[in-house]
């Protein structure tokens, strides 16, 4: 399994509101793919539902969550359509078909939030550059 984790923070209103959404996101990254079916990242591998993770076949899975810290979430079936609210946690997955998306690490989790409660408090009105993806492993 691949993780990837992601810091996103508008660029400006463009990105803000009704416009921020999981398409909006990717749109700024070239080379990325965000589909019901298809997943990829800059420099990442493609994953297309149907392909093998492992020996099985495997199933393109988005899950949305209120928090990252908080276990519970929901499938979604269109993710270039989903709005992204602040502090969200979205969890994009390639997974044997029948399996369920995990929960990132809280050790993945925990600095994410503290980096946003500290530029919260310093600059609540300002619109830093977005982080690109990085694999995690």
């Amino acid at each position: 399994m691949t993780r990837t984790v992601v810091h996103h923070e508008p660029q400006g209103p463009q990105d803000t509101g009704k416009n921020a959404s999981l398409g909006r996101f990717g749109s700024g990254y070239p080379d990325t793919v965000l589909s019901a079916t298809t997943l990829r990242y800059p420099g990442g591998p493609v994953y297309e539902t149907g392909r093998k993770c492992g020996s099985r076949p495997a199933v393109v899975q988005v899950k949305a969550g209120p928090r990252p810290e908080v276990a519970a979430g929901r499938r979604v079936s269109n993710p270039g359509r989903l709005r992204i609210a602040r502090s969200q946690e979205i969890t994009l997955a390639f997974l044997p078909r029948g399996s369920s998306v995990p929960q990132p690490p809280a050790a993945r989790i925990t600095p994410l939030l503290r980096t946003t409660a500290r530029r919260a408090q310093k600059t609540p009105t300002s619109h830093p550059s977005a982080t690109a993806p990085n694999p995690v492993p």
